[in-house]
């Protein structure tokens, strides 16, 4: 077939277009081999950074869960303390007398000892009396 110049050019033969095709396959198969590899390798990249991070994650959760167990914990320790100072208060409360309650029996102890002592005087009285009469006569 005659190009523009009014040359003939070579026009391939089949054969050769063949195997012109065949080459183009086997560099583009090659090529297309290469990127399934490629990527095969990427996804098990991808696949071991995600089981990392799912352990890692469970690690932390699991670390998270006992922080806070033993959080809870202390603290039950915590009211367990406290509601027992709380106890020993109320008990130390209950078995002390008021203060009222001891000024008036105080009060009532004084008035007792006032009374008893003014008998006293006055019995000693009578006998200093007596002993006086006794000895003036």
């Amino acid at each position: 077939m005659p190009d523009t110049n009014g040359t003939r050019t070579h026009e391939p033969s089949l054969r050769e277009l063949t195997a012109e095709l065949d080459g183009a396959e086997q560099v583009l198969s090659e090529k297309i081999s290469g990127l399934e590899k490629l990527a095969g390798e990427r996804d098990r990249r991808y696949e071991d950074r995600f089981k990392a991070m799912d352990e890692k994650t469970s690690l932390a959760l699991n670390a998270s869960e006992k922080a806070v167990t033993k959080a809870e914990v202390a603290q039950e320790k915590r009211f367990d303390n406290t509601n027992e100072w709380r106890a020993a208060m109320q008990d130390r409360d209950r078995n002390q007398m008021p203060r009222v309650e001891i000024e008036q029996r105080f009060g009532a102890m004084k008035a007792q000892q006032n009374w008893t002592i003014g008998i006293f005087v006055t019995l000693l009285s009578i006998v200093g009396a007596l002993i006086v009469a006794l000895l003036k006569h």
